[in-house]
């Protein structure tokens, strides 16, 4: 009797801890702005935001075929095209990687304004609220182009294991953040 309450303990904690293969589930969470919504629903043209031209690479490039492969297919998958010309939102991602991420710093790196719906957020502060994310995150934002404006950040935690990434986990993630893309209404 002992040796088998053991062993369903054993496989009890195994399978919380993810089963010992590649983790456990992935966390995320998203926030927008609750005023953009009716500007989200209408969109159906997206590109990427790419940052300024002499920018300093990126730490992250090691996964960025992964990440931007999951997210386009995704959006595809959501009905939006793809359109590098005039879109309607452009979205930018960030992995934490190495250390902890200060998105304060990935801001400036594409130079967009937080919005002023996200705390210390606005035009005239959008460089003064500062988070870090973990190692192992991912951040996903979606801005509006006309604006130049954050309007939506998908995150996700224990997406990537130090510089090796899981294209399922990658995917996995990007999937839960876009699962209520756009955004429904008010908060």
């Amino acid at each position: 009797m002992g040796r088998v309450s053991l062993g369903l303990a054993c496989l009890a904690f195994v399978a919380a801890c993810g089963g010992g293969g590649g983790g456990g589930s992935v966390n995320v969470n998203t926030d927008y702005d609750p005023l953009a919504t009716p500007k989200m629903s209408a969109y159906k043209t997206w590109s990427w935001l790419r940052p300024p031209v002499g920018a300093t690479p990126r730490a992250d490039s090691s996964v960025q075929g992964l990440v931007e492969q999951a997210i386009e297919a995704r959006l595809t998958s959501l009905g939006y095209q793809r359109a590098d010309t005039n879109p309607e939102f452009r979205v930018g991602w960030h992995a934490a990687l190495d250390g902890p991420l200060d998105v304060t710093t990935a801001n400036s790196y594409y130079g967009y304004a937080w919005g002023k719906w996200f705390p210390g957020g606005g035009v005239a502060y959008s460089r003064g609220f500062r988070s870090d994310f973990e190692p192992g995150s991912l951040v996903v934002d979606v801005t509006d182009n006309k604006a130049a404006e954050l309007i939506w950040r998908g995150t996700g935690r224990e997406v990537f294991g130090g510089k090796k990434a899981s294209g399922n986990r990658v995917a996995d993630a990007v999937a839960k953040m876009f699962q209520q893309f756009p955004p429904s209404g008010k908060k």
